[in-house]
């Protein structure tokens, strides 16, 4: 009996020491914390989060389990109670693919950084590189981008430490435009039952990648000359009597400033109080002013089975071939198109008058066909017509020696004078009317050269004409 009582009492203690163990462990775990976080969770926001992940198919397997499952209990038809508990099987088991995230790394090959520049007319084509960027399996995912009206879908296979896999997208014809890639991890089930995005980690380094469809432009030929005048050295057919290019010697009149008197001239006449004085030939900036319709009233309207505006895309790539030009002759070009109307009460004024203006960015040749890229067609009734953009420019761009305006084939010549009317005096005036469809033509109205362009081609022959 002693031995008995011995090893029984042995058995409690070792029982005993186990349990404190094991209420030990208990303690260190953060059972507390997870209870916590879980009280904190009110029915409403899992009610919300649970209902933002379901797809239409998970809707359908929700009135699956709530309606047929107790339907089928309470009238005891088997066939509706199986689908209602086959409905909660997929969903339990389809919630588990939520958990996690997809450690992928991307990147493009070639190019990896920089942004892609195309031609309209081109084909696009690039390599999408995607890393499991982490030390363990990754299950196999899905990436998903919009790309203009393209919905692009990556299945992504399993990947082990540090995997990669390699897709390549390609897309024939590109259209004018500006695309932004930007990719978005989906989890979701093979049933598509439940379907979650995950945001990149910005420490993997993923970023947007922007791709420029440009306007076709054609080579202008020469350069802008005859047609610009700028401080360097080429004068204006204007005289003036303070400038930096001598023209000749006059007779001094009152009001003539006296640091201008040619003292040899003067002192060649010999009679007191007459003097002779410099004149000079105005100099002027070389500001190029291009002036962009952007009305839909402006242009004929589309042919059915066109997506685009041929006046209006002929109309881009000619601004496009113009701008090219002179900002490789070294010309400072400013680029407009008129901001649609707000409703609000403007004070006049330049300020007011540059609000009126959309500017396109042309500080450099790609800066210009980037912005080019952007531009469209608008048929809101707000949108500032030729007449108004151009009485804009008018009252805000003073140093201007050349304005050319790009516009469709609805435009008539009496609003042609009138946009004339409302430039400043004394500058070149060129209007480039797109119309693919009627005659090459080049005309003169006032003292504004027109010509009426049928395809891109012709913009060489145009610029040369107008600098005769």
């Amino acid at each position: 009996m002693a031995r008995i009582r011995t090893a029984v009492s042995g058995l409690t203690k070792r029982t005993n020491r186990a349990s404190r163990r094991l209420a030990n462990v208990a303690a260190s775990l953060p059972v507390s914390a997870v209870s916590d976080a879980i009280s904190k969770v009110s029915p409403r926001d899992f009610a919300r989060t649970f209902a933002s992940v379901l797809t239409a198919a998970g809707w359908f397997a929700i009135a699956l389990v709530v309606l047929w499952w107790p339907l089928g209990a309470a009238l005891r038809w088997v066939e509706f109670a199986i689908a209602g508990s086959i409905a909660l099987l997929l969903l339990l088991f389809a919630l588990p693919f939520l958990l996690g995230g997809q450690n992928y790394a991307i990147q493009y090959e070639p190019n990896s950084t920089a942004d892609i520049r195309l031609t309209t007319g081109e084909a696009f084509e690039t390599t999408l590189l995607i890393e499991n960027s982490s030390s363990k399996l990754e299950m196999p995912g899905q990436l998903e981008s919009s790309f203009g009206d393209d919905h692009l879908v990556v299945r992504v296979p399993l990947l082990g430490a540090f995997g990669t896999y390699r897709h390549t997208i390609r897309r024939p014809n590109m259209k004018r435009g500006k695309l932004v890639l930007s990719w978005r991890s989906i989890r979701k089930d093979p049933l598509s039952l439940v379907r979650r995005e995950v945001p990149f980690d910005p420490a993997l380094g993923q970023s947007d990648k922007t791709v420029w469809v440009h306007p076709k432009i054609a080579k202008v030929g020469s350069p802008l000359r005859g047609i610009i005048k700028d401080l360097e050295g080429n004068p204006s057919a204007q005289l003036v009597d303070s400038d930096t290019s001598f023209h000749a010697i006059r007779e001094y009149r009152a009001g003539d400033s006296s640091r201008h008197i040619h003292w040899a001239s003067t002192a060649k006449i010999g009679k007191v109080g007459e003097f002779m004085v410099r004149q000079f030939q105005e100099t002027r900036r070389s500001r190029v002013v291009l002036i962009l319709a952007a009305n839909m009233t402006e242009y004929q309207k589309t042919s059915s089975g066109e997506e685009l505006n041929s006046e209006f895309e002929l109309a881009v790539s000619a601004l496009g071939s113009v701008g090219y030009q002179a900002l490789r002759d070294g010309r400072t070009v400013t680029a407009v198109m008129g901001r649609a109307r707000t409703g609000e009460a403007v004070s006049s004024g330049r300020g007011a008058s540059r609000a009126a203006l959309r500017e396109l960015k042309a500080t450099s040749k790609f800066k210009l066909l980037d912005s080019l890229s952007e531009v469209q067609l608008s048929s809101r009734a707000s949108q500032r017509t030729l007449k108004e953009v151009s009485l804009r420019v008018g009252q805000t761009y003073h140093d201007v020696s050349l304005v050319v305006v790009f516009c469709g084939s609805t435009v008539t010549d009496a609003q042609l004078r009138t946009v004339q009317q409302n430039l400043p005096k004394g500058i070149g005036i060129l209007a480039v009317v797109s119309n693919p469809s009627g005659t090459a033509s080049f005309r003169t109205i006032e003292k504004m050269k027109v010509v009426n362009l049928t395809s891109l081609d012709q913009i060489s022959s145009a610029v040369k004409r107008f600098q005769r």
